[in-house]
């Protein structure tokens, strides 16, 4: 799936929808909950926004330690993604946020240059907590099972 700048919020749309159509999701437990569908509200996980934001400002400033601390969102990612995951979908998982961090490095490295982020850049890079989320969650949902170990040890 390809993400342009201010895309964040309906590529993770788009790919919850692709998960929930392909899973059943059961009537609720009460009896009362007629409902055939749930519907979830993904956020980013706890304190990425506020990580993905310092990002931005970091590169703005010139402060070269925007690229240590986007290696640390990748790990808390795949740490998560690693506690969650197994198989075809971690490694899917994986290769797409490999990926995604890739560009958002030659993205901050624009800001780092220009001494400044546009807003649609800034919604680009804040973004990507919610659509990688989203994305976890979605896998999780595809999973025959849920895991049960850390399957990362060698990644």
């Amino acid at each position: 799936m390809s993400i342009s700048p201010g895309s964040a919020a309906s590529a993770a749309t788009v790919v919850l929808d692709e998960a929930v159509e392909r899973v059943h999701l059961p009537k609720g437990d009460t009896g009362k909950d007629e409902s055939e569908r749930k519907l979830v509200v993904i956020s980013a996980m706890s304190k990425v926004t506020d990580m993905m934001y310092e990002l931005i400002h970091k590169a703005e400033f010139r402060d070269e330690s925007y690229i240590t601390a986007l290696d640390a969102v990748y790990e808390k990612h795949k740490s998560t993604a690693c506690d969650l995951l197994d198989g075809d979908e971690l490694a899917s998982f994986l290769s797409r946020l490999l990926d995604d961090i890739n560009i958002l490095k030659y993205m901050l490295r624009a800001i780092f240059i220009a001494g400044h982020a546009t807003e649609s850049f800034s919604d680009f890079v804040a973004g990507h907590g919610e659509l990688w989320s989203a994305q976890m969650l979605a896998a999780v949902v595809r999973q025959p099972s849920p895991s049960a170990s850390n399957h990362c040890t060698a990644i």
